[in-house]
């Protein structure tokens, strides 16, 4: 019933189950067999969009985390052996959080382990299940004496053409470990310490969503809340359940949970997508790359067309420029020869001049004017292949066929 009224709003990001020791929490939370709880519900419903994916340019990737905070202590359940636990080390940087082992501090993915399947994954969270702390009080056979995170990692590949984009999310569900007090419980020594830190840790999460309810600065003082930071933080859908206990003698209990939950429903919620930071920068780069190559080419068909009708344009005046001069010259060749020889003429008539000399003359004239003729075409060839150099020009910057 509690599956059915809250399960698709779980899916969107996180959970966590507030109440005082012995109200149910860890049963709604984990179940007890053959009742399945929420985080069992929680895993098989990834797994059905894992196993139901038909597309071949979409695959998914889950990894599982499962973590206990005990005495303000970080440890991951997941470890087969409960001496070699070490305990880990928690901050958070842009709303992100990370979780490291002291001795390893640059392995950032110790705690996570790879779920190809249902099976597995299942497997991994009775594990630890397992391993979590528990002691007999009076108010509860089977205390947590910690409170218990089960996070799981989604990611979604998915190709775009030339690249692939990545959605990263993250389930996080919490079984918080109950408040009590100290004369109900009867605890003392050992047991009384993990009373006394479940309940700071427990003040410290309720004085974090004050602050978010007021929109002051958040004080993530604990490991709990740190690790809790990105739930709370905004960029979240986060659904919590309030364990509360019929009796009127845990009166003063059950109207302090109420407040907290009502607190709790007024935290700022500000979802986005989260995709992977490198998967993004690289979509952003080729984006911003067919954007500007798309440009350098507009800008590159005008300026190339615009020297190309300069190139024409130099090579007609050019060109015209040659044939007129060769003319001119050839011109005045001919007027300069007329001349001479109505000169020779004209002293030929009057008895001035011989005319023997003057054929001699008039030979080496036209010997003259044929070797200028050669000059004129040598010229007129080299006019011809400096016009041939510039359309070669011309369709190499992309202008017509000559």
């Amino acid at each position: 019933m509690v599956w059915n009224d809250i399960g698709a709003m779980v899916m969107k990001n996180a959970l966590f189950a507030y109440g005082q020791s012995g109200c149910g929490k860890s049963y709604s939370v984990v179940g007890d067999p053959p009742n399945l709880g929420i985080i069992p519900r929680a895993v098989q419903a990834v797994y059905e969009v894992v196993d139901g994916n038909t597309n071949p340019d979409v695959r998914y990737h889950v990894e599982i985390a499962m973590l206990e905070v005990y005495m303000d202590e970080v440890y991951d359940l997941l470890e087969p052996r409960k001496k070699d636990r070490q305990k880990l080390n928690v901050f958070h940087n842009k709303g992100e959080v990370f979780i490291y082992d002291p001795k390893d501090r640059k392995n950032m993915d110790k705690i996570w382990r790879a779920c190809s399947n249902h099976e597995k994954a299942e497997s991994f969270r009775k594990m630890g299940d397992a391993n979590r702390s528990i002691r007999a009080t009076g108010m509860n056979p089977e205390s947590s004496r910690g409170h218990t995170l089960f996070i799981v990692r989604f990611r979604k590949e998915a190709k775009r053409g030339g690249w692939v984009e990545e959605f990263r999310s993250k389930l996080c569900l919490v079984d918080l470990a109950g408040s009590e007090r100290a004369h109900d419980t009867g605890l003392t020594g050992v047991g009384l310490e993990e009373g006394i830190a479940i309940n700071q840790s427990l003040s410290a999460l309720g004085q974090c969503l004050v602050q978010l309810c007021k929109g002051e600065r958040v004080n993530y003082s604990d490991k709990l809340t740190r690790l809790l930071s990105e739930s709370l933080g905004g960029n979240a859908v986060t659904v919590m359940i309030a364990a509360l206990s019929p009796a009127d003698i845990n009166y003063n209990d059950t109207l302090s949970t109420l407040r907290f939950a009502d607190n709790a429903k007024k935290m700022p919620v500000k979802v986005k997508k989260q995709l992977d930071p490198t998967a993004e920068l690289i979509k952003q780069l080729q984006e911003e790359n067919a954007k500007l190559q798309a440009q350098l080419t507009s800008m590159g068909s005008e300026e190339i067309e615009k020297e190309r009708r300069e190139w024409e344009a130099a090579a007609d005046a050019k060109a015209g420029q040659k044939v007129a001069d060769s003319q001119k010259a050839l011109e005045e060749m001919k007027a300069n020869a007329e001349s001479d020889v109505r000169v020779r003429l004209a002293r030929a008539k009057t008895g001035a001049v011989d005319l023997n000399p003057t054929v001699e003359e008039l030979e080496a004239k036209v010997q003259e004017l044929e070797s200028q003729k050669g000059d004129s075409d040598s010229k007129l060839e080299e006019l011809n292949a400096e016009i041939d150099r510039l359309q070669a020009k011309i369709q190499e910057l992309g202008g017509p066929e000559a």
